[in-house]
């Protein structure tokens, strides 16, 4: 008992020498034998250390890469899609415009048939010369359409297959 004695009035008389000891001793278990840990990117709540959080932080960029690939992606559809249909717009406008100009140049035809019957210059000369044009000028208009429409029919082909169109013989 005599000993257990000694020893409190020694630690009662040297209070902060014994503070000292017993507050650099608890700061050397933490600084040493405790690792650092922090909040876990993938579990909420949970605690990670150093190289649990790397793995988490090299999954998490990874992920993040994969969704930059598929915003990417989808950004390339997109604008696939989008010049696609403005090709359409435009063959559409091109193509109204073809079929004005067709009625025009038939107005024109006829129109000019019709003056000479009322000027009283029409002959069957004229009359012939007229109904010839007529069917020259939509003949080569409607050539033209056919052009037009078999190139959209072997582009169709193409996208469908995959491949070369078959050669026309």
């Amino acid at each position: 008992m005599d000993l257990i004695h000694k020893g409190l009035k020694f630690l009662d008389h040297n209070r902060g020498l014994a503070t000292g000891l017993a507050a650099g001793i608890v700061m050397a278990a933490l600084m040493f034998g405790c690792q650092p840990t922090t909040g876990s990117l993938l579990e909420p709540g949970v605690k990670a250390d150093a190289a649990a959080f790397e793995r988490e932080a090299i999954t998490k960029a990874n992920d993040l890469a994969i969704v930059r690939i598929t915003i990417v992606a989808a950004m390339d559809k997109y604008n696939a899609d989008a010049a696609s249909v403005n090709e359409e717009i435009e063959a559409g406008w091109a193509d109204m415009e073809r079929q004005r100009e067709r009625t025009a140049a038939a107005l024109e035809v006829l129109g000019g048939l019709a003056q000479a019957g009322v000027s009283g210059e029409l002959t069957p000369a004229t009359a012939i010369g007229s109904v010839i044009s007529l069917i020259v000028g939509s003949g080569m208009v409607l050539a033209g359409w056919d052009v037009v429409r078999r190139g959209r029919v072997i582009k169709d082909l193409k996208a469908k297959n995959g491949a070369a169109a078959p050669k026309a013989e």
